[in-house]
């Protein structure tokens, strides 16, 4: 649980129905659901419409809300998912990607060892210093598979930080 200002305020134990409204238990204490502004999914949290200290005043104050013994007793359990909660389903989900490199990292490799090959044979025939700026091929050609092969094994999920949606 967050406020608007991005502060963690709690953990959401349970929804409950009392009197047809909805409520949130937040580490015991009971917020409405008129006050939740956002569910972030993905971060698992959800964004209330209040700041650290209008939440704590709320809390504090005794209201209808209030977790009396009368409220709670009257409370029941909610396991339906509220209006508009339940999110669309993602058209490019983000997790791990196939990514089938393994054929275009052979031939890179295939293409180093054979361009160099063909530079040192070059420089044997004709015994000139300027046979080995052919060199410059493989070495490019090797510049480009490490840049495959970061791409292949790098780690497909980025990093999300808890941010309001």
């Amino acid at each position: 649980m967050r406020t608007d200002d991005g502060k963690a305020v709690g953990t959401v134990d349970q929804l409950l129905r009392r009197d047809g409204r909805l409520l949130l238990v937040v580490d015991r204490r009971m917020v409405p659901w008129s006050k939740v502004e956002s569910v972030d999914h993905e971060a698992l949290a959800v964004w209330l419409r209040l700041s650290a200290d209008a939440f704590e005043q709320s809390c504090a104050r005794a209201d209808a809300d209030a977790p009396d013994a009368e409220g709670l007793a009257a409370a029941e359990r909610d396991v339906d998912v509220p209006g508009g909660l339940i999110p669309p389903p993602e058209r490019e989900p983000a997790g791990p990607v196939d990514r089938p490199l393994l054929p275009l990292l052979i031939g890179f490799a295939g293409a180093v060892a054979f361009t160099a090959l063909i530079v040192v044979a070059a420089a044997t025939a004709f015994e000139s210093p300027w046979v080995y700026v052919g060199f410059v091929v493989p070495a490019i050609l090797a510049v480009a598979t490490v840049a495959v092969m970061y791409r292949a094994w790098r780690s497909p999920y980025e990093p999300r930080g808890t941010k309001k949606p």
